[in-house]
């Protein structure tokens, strides 16, 4: 698995904990930087410097347009829900109020369909990379003198 994938992961298992403890603020940030690198983990399938940005709202762009626009994934899971999370995440982190434990409740929600959808594209591209390519056996020459 890519390096990427387990940093999603890792961020969506912290998630769980921050909301069983009772911090619904914790809790989505750790969703959301658990979709952000997803996000960030689907794209490095396509090409690996697509992962890579100073800003969030690139990576959001890049994967509208690589993978919902170009390779038709699931377009309820674009830009529009991407956006939605990144101010929640704003909310939760900056807003006075703190989220709610049933707002907390809905972007974990859209957290684990975000990763659902990309854990495919991410399994299969390491099944990729795993494959050890079927080297040639040289063909022996034999040399008139020793020959």
């Amino acid at each position: 698995m890519s390096a990427l994938w387990t940093k999603a992961r890792g961020a969506a298992r912290s998630e769980r904990l921050l909301l069983e403890a009772g911090d619904p603020d914790g809790a989505v940030n750790r969703a959301y930087y658990a979709m952000f690198g997803a996000a960030r983990a689907a794209l490095s399938t396509v090409r690996s410097t697509l992962a890579h940005s100073k800003k969030h709202s690139t990576i959001v762009r890049r994967f509208d347009r690589h993978l919902v626009a170009e390779r038709g994934f699931d377009r309820a899971l674009g830009r529009g829900f991407l956006n939605r999370q990144r101010h929640a995440r704003w909310v939760a982190d900056y807003a006075d109020a703190s989220a709610e434990p049933a707002q907390a409740q809905v972007v974990v929600a859209d957290m684990e369909r975000l990763l659902a959808a990309v854990e495919p594209l991410v399994t299969a591209a390491a099944g990729r990379k795993r494959r050890v390519p079927k080297l040639r056996t040289p063909v022996a020459h034999q040399d008139a003198a020793h020959g």
